[in-house]
């Protein structure tokens, strides 16, 4: 490990213990991405509408391992 990668992995903060997916969605202002179109479901992954009447969000981590696993 270089200089840099040894400065950059000591500065890295670490979370705090009481985070949580409310927190998250506030902090990052998801509701405020594509007009409603976006979430953050109960695992932490950003899922996606695709209209707003959807009653469920396509996960897109579930999506993207899918992809990753058919190569």
């Amino acid at each position: 490990m270089g200089p840099e990668t040894e400065k950059s992995a000591s500065t890295t903060p670490s979370p705090p213990g009481d985070w949580s997916v409310e927190r998250s969605i506030e902090h990052y202002r998801i509701g405020e991405w594509g007009r409603g179109y976006f979430t953050v479901n109960q695992q932490g992954h950003m899922g996606v509408l695709p209209d707003r009447d959807s009653p469920r969000p396509a996960d897109l981590y579930e999506i993207v391992e899918g992809l990753r696993e058919r190569g």
